[in-house]
């Protein structure tokens, strides 16, 4: 049977109430962080060994073979007998990436790295990473040539029983070299605004907090150059101490910055995080036997719904005239639906410009 939400709205309950900006004090570093300071992603091709029947069954390596081979031969494996451990179904080509933090690693330290099958292996539970070498995102073309950052081996645990072949090594990557990120370039610190935050009024907003501080910046020259970046010169005498300028431009306050009504849906975990201020503009959306409607503000209602969830006015709507998102997913949560059907929906509302705010997806 089919199942109908409708979400009807209760603008006679609100009026005579103030609509007011939401506003937030926040510190240029809450904002944005500087260009060169991003995570860097190392990356191997490996073989699981010591699976249970489980592994790449040997017509799937014979058809992709020669490929697979060949990036095993680059992060530092012989092949001559590899071809032999596949008719036994207990070993599995993979991928494996490891994160290196934005702040960078020093030579020796341990992260987690993630595994993927290539091939067609139905499970990596059990499983147990050969040594691996990993390399950057550009390998070299010739073996001989390609810088290794960084060795993985270990056990593998599945991190969702749903996802079998998929799994995490906790602590299984050991860097072979430091990362330090350089934050000055050609004499010019560069600010990135956060996805969350970028747009030409926060640009504006840092590049202003910057200029108009003459106690700490004398003479300062900042410029947003568009809605993600702001640039900053290092002055000549800051030159032998930039963490203490840059600690100092970081720490500068905000002020009268509107917050942006955020959503944020990770469809791996699933999960979903919602601003109390992110409205939903009037509209339908059917989706896996669910009509969820949002009505125009006239207060017509529509017909009595097969299954229905009431929203509490004093908590879903407040200080608005549109229904809250996070009231559609508080009535979805109450009658059950999955997380990951509320993300597709919210993708839905979003691609039809129904939601008050920004979407990141994770």
């Amino acid at each position: 049977m089919k199942r109908i939400f409708f979400i009807f709205g209760l603008a006679s309950w609100l009026i005579g109430l103030c609509i007011t900006n939401v506003f937030a004090e926040l510190t240029i570093g809450t904002v944005s962080h500087v260009k060169g300071q991003e995570p860097n992603t190392l990356q191997g091709f490996g073989i699981v060994v010591g699976l249970r029947g489980t592994g790449d069954k040997i017509r799937s390596f014979r058809e992709s073979g020669n490929s697979l081979l060949r990036m095993l031969e680059l992060c530092g494996h012989s092949t001559a007998t590899i071809q032999d451990m596949f008719n036994v179904k207990n070993a599995a080509m993979v991928s494996v990436t490891a994160t290196v933090p934005s702040s960078g690693a020093r030579e020796g330290t341990l992260l987690d790295c993630q595994v993927a099958a290539l091939g067609n292996a139905s499970s990596l539970e059990g499983g147990q990473l050969w040594l691996t070498s990993m390399i950057g995102p550009r390998p070299s073309p010739n073996p001989l040539e390609t810088i290794v950052y960084a060795q993985a081996s270990g056990s593998i645990v599945l991190e969702n029983k749903e996802q079998p072949n998929r799994g995490r090594i906790t602590d299984g990557c050991r860097l072979e070299d430091d990362f330090f990120n350089p934050y000055v370039q050609d004499g010019i610190i560069t600010l990135v605004i956060d996805e969350q935050y970028a747009n030409f009024s926060m640009a504006r907003a840092i590049e202003e907090a910057i200029n108009n501080d003459s106690m700490k910046f004398k003479n300062m020259k900042a410029k947003a150059i568009n809605q993600n970046n702001v640039t900053i010169p290092l002055p000549p005498e800051e030159i032998a101490n930039p963490v203490t300028f840059l600690a100092d431009i970081l720490n500068l306050p905000l002020t009268d910055v509107p917050r942006i009504p955020t959503v944020i849906i990770n469809e791996n975990a699933p999960s979903v995080a919602i601003d109390a201020d992110v409205e939903i503009l009037p509209t339908t959306v059917t989706h896996g036997g669910m009509t969820i409607t949002i009505p125009m503000l006239d207060g017509t209602r529509p017909p009595q719904p097969e299954r229905f969830t009431n929203l509490d006015p004093e908590e879903r709507r407040t200080n608005t005239q549109n229904i809250k998102l996070r009231a559609l997913q508080e009535s979805l949560n109450e009658v059950n639906v999955p997380t990951k059907e509320i993300i597709t929906i919210i993708k839905m509302l979003d691609a039809q410009g129904s939601i008050q705010g920004k979407v990141i997806k994770y």
